[in-house]
Formats: structure tokens, C-alpha cells, sequence
């Protein structure tokens, strides 16, 4: 008996953070808007634009 509440609290907890990620996708989506989009297809527009754009260095 006790392996099914530890089976049922690990499916609890999976089906939580799939929420949170759902959720937080939509947030993302909503902030981001067309802006990030139109930028990221142009970044993005042939593989090998896509392949050669560096990726942002933080400052230090």
C-alpha cells in the first residue's frame, strides 16, 4: 500500500508542474508579444542564419 501513495504523490507532483508550464507559457506568450516574434524570425530566417547568430553574453 504504500508504494501506491508514493506513486500517486509523484503523479501529483508531475501533473502540477505540467500545469505550472502550461501556465507559465501563456504568461510568456502574453509578455513577449510580436516584438520578440518579429525579432526571433529575423534572427531566425534560414538555417544558416539561425545556425551562425551568436547567442547574447551577459555582461560582467
Amino acid at each position: 500500500m504504500d508504494w501506491i501513495g508514493a506513486a500517486m504523490g509523484m503523479l501529483g507532483g508531475v501533473g502540477l508542474f505540467l500545469l505550472g508550464m502550461r501556465l507559465m507559457t501563456e504568461g510568456l506568450r502574453i509578455a513577449a508579444g510580436r516584438a520578440l516574434r518579429r525579432i526571433l524570425e529575423r534572427w531566425t530566417a534560414t538555417r544558416m542564419r539561425a545556425l551562425l547568430r551568436p547567442t547574447p553574453r551577459r555582461a560582467r
